[in-house]
């Protein structure tokens, strides 16, 4: 080639990596090289050799990136005579030796040209690489740059395009891996034995690089012989900081740790040699000191982390003997000073760690006990929430917190982890150290609050708290308090907690020292005196705290909890507790004893007296039953209700908990005794009386739930007060929501906590959404415990058909409680002489539904996400799409298959269909817009609600069968086709969706003519190919042939390969067509002969 064209190219290459060039002249000088590399075969080797021979870093770079564009995208393309003269050549420029800077894309192009060629048609490869090695420092790094790309794309990465292909080149690399890892240590075992400079540092780079690839997956047979010599050899690299080396090395340890297929203990013992521990924690020690100044050491110490932890985990795992191995003890010191480390990353690791061995035999041993006496005396503070990114006050913690966190969210997260760990840690030890962890709750807990509660730091009562729940509930309820003088000890501090309680002023501080003394209720068991005792400090805080809400709500709470851990105490002395709830009901608020009810609730499931029973009861709701009947009885239509809430007229600017205005004070009244009815039947049993009270409460109560779903209608604001306008928009607490449903958070919302809000619209919103929550859940009880008195009431059907009236109004958030649990427990629960009753609401809901899913998914499809940026809004509404599909996904599953999780299957391998499913099914209720939407979510851009939707999809694709309907059929088949487009991809919904079409076809190809037709539509099925597709199925109908579940989907996946869509990284992928190759020839097995001439010798003598 001439010097002019080659100087042209040379000036190209470097005007495109020129940062002051134009981006127009770097747009055409790409098109130039682009053209170069789509033109003559013979030209592109010819300029990519002229530049390799240059010996420039960046024009041998673009050099060899032009051979191997050749070699990977033309090689079945140029002749053979050409193929050999390239292979001669690269083999020369490697004898050459390749410069440092162009070692990779060298390996790059070596590869591409094995993937054609190796092993079949380049047996001798192998040899030469070795002998390549041997010569020079370049030659030996290309050679295991060479190994560890191939190992890469056969192995690691699984690249190479040909599945048949990647498989034997895999079989061959396996047999020839003892050797490379023969010549591996002896180029590093060499290097060992001179100083190291900047060639020797390289070599070393690249062999334990490719270790590093290798150790994992390796089989045992090849590296359970060299793996201690392999250990000791890399492990003297930790120490190396030329090239990062030690880093690598750390990996390359680390990988080795982890294998997935070890299972014996040769890997763990080689690590705990002498001069190998010795090394990892020397160097540990050296990285602790100076990980703070830099973030590459702290990147070193987490990798060294890493090791360690791996070789812990591992070491539980395959650990037989009784005793542990040698050096045991020094590796637990390690673990122990990466968990006082000031970073949270190396904490949670080492207590990942702890909490492994603690749970195998290891965790009895001496050692380990000895360490986790000095693990469990800093728990405390590894307990204590600081250092997170954003903390104002510096600290080293907060320093490492900077490194590896992105925001405060990201790191409570971590932390969160870290706590419930130490806390499991804890309960592991108990048997073994609880005299340890009674002393540190006396000293860090109880003295401090005998001290001075009030001094206490706020942040600082969450860990007490959980530290004490989980020291002391523990031990007591496993029965970890093995002698009296221990019983004694907890007494002791029962009773100076309770003291100490009844004497506060200090409300708040109150609340969490009650929480503190909850964790010792179980010492009450049988002391009837001393839980009494408990009572009567409980109701003196809530007569003596002037309608404290955070202690009274705590108090109420601690009640309930002793009725329900207590029944045998209670039941001797209901009395009692009845005069508890009326002697406290002037110092609490509505509310509070609208909660306190629920103790009378509780009570009556313990006496036997049926007329005691009906008592109780009527103390508890005769007054709540008789207040709803008579206030929902006044309010006939919409406007009485918004009247009667005061949304007619301007709202008040005053605190609701203070207002006297009439309006907010039936709000409040209405919330209060909604809440008691609620509260009281979550308590009550199936056969309590509460089912005759709840009989003349039925019509109330779907009479406002009428009301409270059609005030969330748009119409109904134009009957409220203008302030009232915007009372039914999301707030930014719900989008979150949504955006927390789906793992995700928008950009504004990551990390940060909503405030609450005190808007007065805000504040009536949420009183709207309580009354929602308070009527479902209240309708949810009755159909689980009184649904003999619900369903058999004469109006049920009405009842149900006047909430359904209000569906087509209202916005699909606010009907979500609804779907998931009001509508959901209604129907589910139904018995079936009564789900006749059911038709109207179950026929308006799907139909709502479909056309509201259909509407929201049809302008998310809609969006142009190349062109133009999303917009948050946008963003958010396929968000909502996602949620709402899904749960309207479970719904479907749970009314056709009897279970919202994996459907089960019958003896002849169909779905199994419930007993609701059965009557929907057979009667045909909604069956049109339910089929149609289950079918339209396959086609929706939501990929985990379309692989939860298949198993329905198949129940209606049998049901079909049976009431054929050509129509239906095609739509079903040509949906399950679209959904190709779009999940196909998906290594979990491909196949899934691949067996539904499959299944449509067999199963309905004998009604209908048609689906041959829908076939050819498919672009790349030429209809010879469908022609012997569906004679294939024909044959599989008349059982002419039998073909396996994995056939059936390659074989469809092969027809419909051009409907298929495309990942996306393989969407701008060019494709790669490997040279075909003959098949390796299997070696045979040495065939067996006996030889009996030692037992002739036996015989003979």
């Amino acid at each position: 080639m001439d010097r002019e064209r080659i100087q042209n190219i040379v000036q190209t290459v470097c005007l495109i990596n020129n940062p002051s060039t134009s981006n127009e002249e770097r747009i055409a000088a790409t098109k130039a090289i682009e053209s170069l590399k789509e033109g003559n075969p013979e030209v592109l080797a010819e300029v990519g050799f002229e530049l390799v021979g240059l010996r420039d870093d960046l024009l041998s770079h673009v050099g060899w990136n032009f051979v191997e564009e050749l070699l990977r995208y033309k090689w079945n393309s140029i002749p053979v005579e050409f193929r050999v003269c390239l292979r001669n050549k690269i083999l020369n420029y490697l004898e050459l030796g390749p410069i440092q800077q162009t070692i990779e894309s060298t390996a790059r192009s070596v590869v591409a040209m094995m993937e054609h060629e190796w092993p079949q048609n380049w047996p001798e490869l192998f040899p030469q690489l070795e002998k390549m090695s041997s010569m020079s420092y370049l030659h030996c790094c290309t050679s295991f740059a060479i190994f560890r790309r191939l190992v890469e794309n056969v192995v690691t990465l699984a690249t190479v395009a040909s599945s048949q292909r990647r498989k034997e080149m895999h079989n061959v690399i396996i047999y020839c891996l003892p050797d490379i890892l023969r010549i591996s240590l002896e180029r590093i075992e060499a290097c060992q034995n001179v100083p190291i400079n900047s060639e020797v540092a390289l070599i070393i780079k690249y062999v334990i690089s490719f270790l590093a690839e290798v150790c994992e997956w390796a089989p045992s047979t090849s590296l359970d012989p060299v793996v201690d010599k392999l250990v000791k050899l890399v492990v003297v690299h930790l120490n190396t900081p030329d090239l990062n080396i030690y880093e690598i090395a750390a990996r390359c340890l680390a990988a080795l740790s982890i294998r997935k297929k070890e299972k014996t203990e040769s890997v763990v013992a080689a690590f705990f040699q002498s001069e190998v521990i010795s090394a990892i924690l020397t160097t540990t020690s050296r990285a602790a000191e100076v990980a703070h100044s830099s973030e590459s050491h702290y990147l070193y110490l987490k990798a060294l982390c890493d090791l360690l932890s791996s070789i812990g985990n591992n070491l539980a795992k395959v650990w037989s003997e009784k005793s542990p191995p040698p050096n045991f003890e020094v590796y637990l010191s390690a673990i122990n000073a990466f968990f006082h480390h000031p970073s949270l990353y190396l904490k949670l690791e080492a207590i990942e760690v702890f909490v492994i061995i603690s749970q195998c035999s290891l965790g009895e041993h001496s050692q380990f006990c000895n360490v986790m006496t000095n693990v469990l005396d800093h728990l405390p503070e590894s307990m204590l929430k600081h250092g997170y990114p954003s903390e104002k006050q510096e600290s080293t913690a907060r320093h490492y917190s900077q490194m590896d966190f992105d925001d405060d969210s990201e790191w409570t997260t971590s932390f969160i982890k870290l706590r419930e760990r130490i806390r499991l840690l804890m309960r592991q030890s108990m048997p073994r150290h609880l005299p340890q962890l009674l002393q540190i709750f006396n000293a860090w807990v109880f003295q401090r609050i005998v001290t001075d509660a009030v001094s206490i730091p706020t942040d600082d009562w969450e860990p007490m708290q959980k530290f004490s729940k989980t020291v002391i509930q523990t031990a007591l309820e496993n029965n970890y308090i093995s002698n009296n003088e221990t019983k004694h000890r907890l007494e002791t501090f029962a009773n100076s907690l309770l003291d100490i309680i009844s004497q506060m002023t200090n409300w708040d501080v109150a609340s969490e020292v009650l929480s503190i003394y909850s964790a010792f209720l179980p010492l009450y068991e049988g002391n009837w005196d001393g839980l009494f005792k408990y009572v009567t400090v409980l109701k003196h805080c809530l007569c003596s705290s002037k309608c404290h809400k955070v202690l009274n709500r705590h108090c109420i709470s601690q009640i309930l909890k002793v009725v329900s851990l207590f029944p045998t105490f209670l039941k001797n002395n209901v009395d009692k507790m009845v005069t508890l709830c009326s002697d406290v009901q002037s110092s609490i608020s509505e509310m509070q004893m609208a909660q306190l009810i629920q103790v009378l609730a509780a009570l009556s499931n313990l006496v036997d007296d049926p007329a005691h029973k009906r008592e109780l009861l009527s103390y508890a709701v005769a007054s709540v039953a008789e207040y709803i009947i008579s206030t929902v009885n006044k309010l006939n239509t919409l406007d009485d209700f918004i009247a009667f809430n005061g949304f007619n007229i301007a709202p008040s600017e005053d605190d609701p908990d203070s207002s006297t205005r009439e309006d907010v004070e039936r709000r409040k009244m209405l919330r209060c005794n909604l809440f008691a009815l609620e509260g009281v039947l979550m308590q009550v049993e199936k056969d309590s009386p509460m089912k005759d009270v709840m009989k003349s409460l039925y019509a109330p109560l779907f009479k406002l739930s009428k009301f409270v779903l059609e005030i969330n209608a748009t119409s109904s604001i134009a009957r409220m007060h203008s302030s009232y306008k915007d009372i039914m928009k999301m707030t930014a607490a719900e989008k979150q929501q949504i955006y927390a449903l789906m793992n995700e958070g928008s950009e504004t919302q990551v990390g940060k906590s909503l405030p609450e809000s005190r808007d007065v619209v805000d504040i009536n919103r949420q009183y709207i959404t309580c009354l929602s929550e308070n009527c479902v859940n209240i309708l949810s009880y009755c159909t689980t415990k009184f649904a003999d008195t619900l369903y058999s009431d004469p109006h049920f059907e009405q009842y149900l058909n006047s909430t359904a009236a209000e569906l087509p109004k209202l916005d699909i958030y606010r009907l979500r409680i609804w779907i998931k649990k009001g509508w959901r427990n209604i129907i589910f629960n139904c018995p079936q002489d009564k789900r006749h009753c059911l038709t109207t609401l179950l026929t308006t809901m799907s139909e709502h539904l479909q056309s509201y899913l259909t509407q929201l998914w049809n302008q998310i499809a809609s969006i142009d996400y190349e062109s133009s940026e999303v917009t948050q809004e946008e963003l958010f509404n396929e968000h909502l799409a996602c949620v709402i599909t899904r749960e309207y996904v479970f719904l479907l599953r749970l009314f056709y298959l009897g279970q919202e999780t994996s459907p089960t299957v019958d003896d002849r391998g169909s779905i199994r269909i419930g007993p609701l499913g059965h009557w929907l099914l057979d009667n045909k209720v909604a069956l049109a817009s339910m089929l149609y939407t289950s079918f339209s979510i396959l086609t929706w851009r939501d990929t985990i609600s379309a692989i939860r939707i298949i198993p329905l999809c198949r129940v209606f694709v049998d049901r079909l069968s049976a009431s054929y309907d050509d129509q239906v059929a095609v739509a079903m088949l040509f949906s399950s086709i679209q959904s190709l487009q779009i999940h196909g991809p998906d290594e979990v919904a491909g196949p899934s969706l691949l067996g539904l079409i499959f299944h449509i076809y067999i199963t309905l190809r004998k009604f209908s003519n048609s689906f041959p037709g829908v076939l050819q539509q498919v672009p790349e099925a030429s209809p010879q190919d469908v022609e012997l597709f569906d004679k294939k199925i024909q044959r599989l109908i008349t059982g002419e042939e039998s073909m396996q579940e994995k056939q059936r989907r390659e074989m469809l996946k092969k027809l419909l390969r051009g409907v298929i869509s495309l990942t996306t990284s393989e969407l701008h992928k060019r494709p790669v067509f490997l040279r075909p190759l003959p098949k390796l020839e299997k070696k045979s097995k040495p065939e067996y002969v006996p030889d009996y001439f030692d037992v002739a010798e036996i015989f003979s003598t």
